[in-house]
């Protein structure tokens, strides 16, 4: 939503408050970022005993409230409950007893619950983009305190949710005097931490000295969609799958816009997308023996013949199944490499990585944590732009993990 210019220096004016005391503020800060294997879903650590979901959908940071604490609250016509109420949907600011209140989501049960507007305090690494430098702590945050039962579902040691769905409450925003953009790398597993940067460039999440990431990135304007103000969209027309020995197999137009979730764990398709992509997968892998299914896949291959490395690596699917194209309106292209659309289940099983998301859905494709994984993702409000690595690192073996543990 637009914003006068009173209102964003009251917010600017508030959060301030949050930024630490250094002569030199940094261009951005990093924290880490880790996989949870059981749930798929990922958590941001900001300090001891300080994990959150990662949720692209979310429009505020919220925590469950500490026993035997108590915590700041504010007053309902207080600045801080006036940008609440601006920078949420109608309807979920209210005043109970005389304190502020916002209604937040569990993004994973849908669950709903009101929470008092509090402060809260989130440790990061300054970064110069190359490695992670000097601890920070930003005081005053803007967040609320929800009751536990909202942590259901949640990773395990999770003490509630990072939304960054641009609201003037969400992190991106409260850190003041940095870009408002932050940018993830996914691990792909849980070996090592992947990292969140919020502020500017340069990301350097390849090894030092050879490129900085964002030149090698397709970007897309990111949509926004004022009946559902908290996702982020991409404006994808068609769906183009491509085998690497057939050219061109599928090319099937998207209706509406396509969503970006980072609590969706494979990207899903409308069942007609759906179908279309697995007649193509099969005319592609028609010399590969199927595999009994695994769920929740649609389509799984017997790979025993294949030579592979020890351990496998991504080097030793390239050539199995599709090339995914993403086009978008204005010619952008967001592709995905034949090994970034299979999971390997098992030491001889790959399974297609994409599920049908039924008939009528509410998005043609939501774009899940799969394809994302082991790319640099970069969300840029100031610019409205999205943007992601062109290939996955890994195929140039470089590890999301690798950055966060440099000396």
């Amino acid at each position: 939503m637009e914003k006068s210019n009173s209102f964003l220096v009251a917010a600017f004016l508030l959060f301030s408050n949050s930024l630490p005391s250094l002569a030199s503020p940094p261009n951005a800060v990093v924290a880490p970022v880790y996989l949870d294997t059981t749930k798929y879903l990922y958590t941001v650590s900001l300090g001891s005993g300080r994990d959150y979901l990662l949720d692209l959908g979310g429009h505020s940071v919220w925590s469950v409230c500490r026993k035997h604490r108590t915590h700041v609250t504010f007053p309902c016509k207080s600045q801080q409950c006036s940008l609440a109420a601006a920078s949420s949907n109608s309807g979920d600011v209210s005043c109970r007893g005389h304190t502020c209140n916002i209604r937040i989501q569990n993004p994973i049960t849908g669950r709903r619950a009101w929470s008092e507007l509090t402060y809260t305090e989130s440790a990061f690494k300054a970064t110069n983009g190359s490695r992670a430098g000097k601890s920070l702590t930003f005081h005053n945050v803007m967040s609320s305190c929800a009751p536990p039962h909202l942590l259901m579902g949640l990773p395990a040691g999770s003490i509630g949710c990072l939304g960054l769905g641009g609201s003037n409450l969400d992190l991106e925003f409260q850190l003041t005097s940095l870009a408002k953009r932050f940018a993830f790398c996914l691990p792909l597993n849980d070996s090592k931490p992947g990292m969140i940067f919020f502020g500017g460039g340069p990301y350097y999440i390849l090894p030092p000295g050879l490129v900085e990431a964002t030149e090698y990135q397709a970007s897309a304007p990111m949509v926004r969609n004022p009946a559902r103000p908290d996702d982020l969209f991409l404006p994808v027309k068609e769906l183009e799958i491509v085998g690497y020995d057939l050219g061109k197999v599928s090319n099937t137009s998207v209706k509406g816009w396509s969503r970006i979730s980072t609590q969706v764990p494979y990207t899903t398709l409308s069942t007609p997308l759906y179908k279309a992509m697995l007649k193509a997968f099969d005319n592609i892998t028609r010399k590969i023996p199927p595999a009994p299914l695994v769920k929740p896949f649609g389509r799984c291959l017997n790979v025993s013949a294949f030579p592979r490395g020890t351990p496998p690596s991504l080097w030793d699917f390239l050539y199995i199944g599709p090339v995914v194209n993403l086009k978008m309106d204005g010619g952008d292209v967001w592709e995905f490499l034949n090994a970034d659309n299979m999971k390997q289940v098992s030491q001889d099983v790959l399974c297609l990585a994409y599920l049908d998301g039924g008939p009528k859905p509410e998005d043609d494709i939501v774009i899940g944590l799969y394809q994302m994984k082991e790319r640099l993702m970069l969300f840029d409000f100031e610019a409205k732009k999205i943007g992601i690595s062109a290939t996955n690192i890994n195929y140039i073996h470089a590890y999301c993990g690798d950055f966060l543990a440099r000396a």
